[in-house]
């Protein structure tokens, strides 16, 4: 689709930074993890600055828990259904480096995992407080006029769409 004629005076932007994600005009997010994966990158020189100055594996493995992986995860509910398997791989990559680094460990969650656990954890809040600033997005309850078993989500669901928050985390509750 080709863009809108331009305003004189208002200049195009290809991108734009908003709250901290870089939101691109084909909404593929992918500039956003090129710069997430960059600065954590440079987090964990910094945690080998850090262990050869004598600080504790223990307390790395929180630093990098602290700083890096709430990096990893700020706001990913907006943007983990757009991501494409370069942008995906590219975490996963960062996450192999610091498990080789010991930073984090073996057995630690992929960062497809960390992303959809981190999705499971702000849709059960919604769902549970109706006082949620959410709660309002969820569609409305499902009203039946018989006596059927009870569903497990009981909401009318829209059309389905991976990439939005909401319609995946519906689609995957009533699976």
């Amino acid at each position: 689709m080709p863009d809108p004629p331009a305003h004189p005076g208002i200049e195009r932007a290809s991108s734009i930074k908003i709250l901290g994600i870089i939101i691109d005009s084909k909404l593929k997010f992918h500039e956003n993890t090129t710069q997430t994966v960059s600065t954590c990158n440079r987090s964990l020189y910094a945690l080998r600055i850090l262990r050869q100055q004598g600080l504790s594996e223990a307390m790395l493995r929180q630093v990098f828990k602290d700083i890096v992986l709430s990096k990893l995860l700020y706001a990913s509910q907006a943007w983990f259904g757009f991501l494409h398997k370069s942008s995906l791989d590219l975490y996963e990559t960062l996450l192999r480096r610091a498990k080789r680094f010991g930073h984090y460990g073996p057995t630690e969650p992929s960062a497809e995992e960390l992303f959809t656990d981190a999705d499971s954890k702000l849709f059960n809040k919604v769902q549970i407080n109706e006082y949620h600033i959410l709660h309002t997005q969820l569609p409305s309850k499902k009203v039946t006029h018989y006596n059927l078993r009870p569903k497990s989500l009981g909401r009318l669901l829209p059309e389905k769409d991976n990439r939005n928050f909401f319609n995946r985390m519906l689609y995957l509750s009533i699976y």
